[in-house]
């Protein structure tokens, strides 16, 4: 007596890591993963990440040079003080 057993259709994604390992998850898990790739796709939506190489202001050039200053004459916080504060 043969039974018969519903197998997944094949996933070809044309990545062959995706295309291996697709096909052992469960259900639960490529909802999971659907959701993850939602995910992905929202926070991609966003290409203005180029904020950090944004030309310093004023304000923030001052409290460099003052930083650097403070530095040379050896007024800064040490690892304990500013631990303390946090």
């Amino acid at each position: 007596m043969a039974t018969a057993t519903a197998e997944k259709p094949a996933i070809k994604t044309g990545n062959a890591t995706l295309d291996m390992v697709l096909p052992l998850l469960t259900e639960k898990k490529l909802e999971r993963l659907a959701e993850f790739a939602q995910f992905l796709r929202w926070s991609g939506d966003d290409d203005n990440d180029d904020w950090a190489d944004a030309p310093l202001t004023e304000e923030e050039e001052e409290a460099l040079r003052q930083g650097r200053e403070d530095f040379k004459n050896g007024n800064y916080l040490t690892l304990a003080e500013f631990l303390e504060g946090l």
